[in-house]
């Protein structure tokens, strides 16, 4: 008997048929935070206005071979889809856009390092990252 597993990765290509219904979406407040989160561990600056935001309303879409729940693009403008239920998930919308900060597709070190993997997310990561966050972030700062 076989059973069909559904492994939902991130994936992050410089060009691929847009995913089904997806709609352009306006980023909410709260991205623009975890915008600057992601430039200071990466140590990166990029152009977050420059983005296109896009939403499915699946529980995932399929993209280049792979059923994902988010994906970057570089194909026009810079474009990042989610789908629906993870749109307000903040390790998987920071994903995304440090493919957007890096500018390519592929997982180097940077992922790990800013803890925007599954495995890393899920350990220490949010904690730890958190407060070094809060500790350097001009949003952050005490007088």
């Amino acid at each position: 008997m076989r059973f069909l597993v559904l492994t939902f990765m991130f994936v992050s290509i410089a060009w691929f048929v847009l995913p089904p219904r997806a709609t352009p979406f306006d980023p909410p407040p709260h991205y623009r935070v975890w915008w600057d989160k992601t430039e200071v561990c990466s140590g990166l600056v990029g152009d977050f206005d420059a983005i296109t935001w896009q939403v499915t309303p699946d529980s995932h879409f399929y993209v280049a071979g792979q059923w994902v729940i988010g994906a970057w693009s570089i194909f026009l403008t810079p474009s990042i889809y989610l789908a629906a239920p993870y749109q307000n998930h903040e390790m998987i919308v920071r994903h995304e856009m440090l493919h957007d900060l890096i500018g390519r597709p592929g997982h180097p070190p940077l992922f790990e390092q800013c803890y925007l993997t599954w495995p890393t997310w899920y350990t220490l990561g949010r904690v730890d990252y958190d407060y070094r966050y809060k500790r350097t972030s001009q949003y952050n700062a005490t007088p």
